[in-house]
């Protein structure tokens, strides 16, 4: 198996865990901190999914508005998004990379 395989399985990977983690985030949220829940719009991954929806997710994130919310589970779910994220546009580079040389 070639490196670019091997790296397109660990990003699949990465990205179906990131999915995971934003479900039973978004669930807690509507359970542990309705009003957070509220003003993010709602957000779930199959229904109400919309563009400004994810916007706000991510800055959520980005910014750590998090912090605010109680539940420790939540708290730990985003700032294992934040490195996802991060390795997430690692890997996107990477990936260019090997295919463009």
């Amino acid at each position: 198996m070639d490196l670019t395989a091997v790296l397109f399985v660990i990003g699949m990977l990465m990205i179906i865990c990131a999915l995971a983690a934003t479900q039973i985030a978004f669930a807690r949220l509507r359970r542990f901190a309705p009003t957070i829940w509220e003003e993010l719009g709602r957000p779930h991954l199959m229904f109400n999914n919309t563009p400004g929806h994810s916007r706000c997710w991510f800055m959520f994130i980005v910014r750590r508005r998090y912090r605010s919310v109680k539940d420790p589970v939540v708290r730990g779910i985003a700032v294992f998004l934040q490195i996802v994220y991060v390795l997430t546009i690692m890997w996107l580079a990477l990936m260019m990379w090997l295919v463009l040389h």
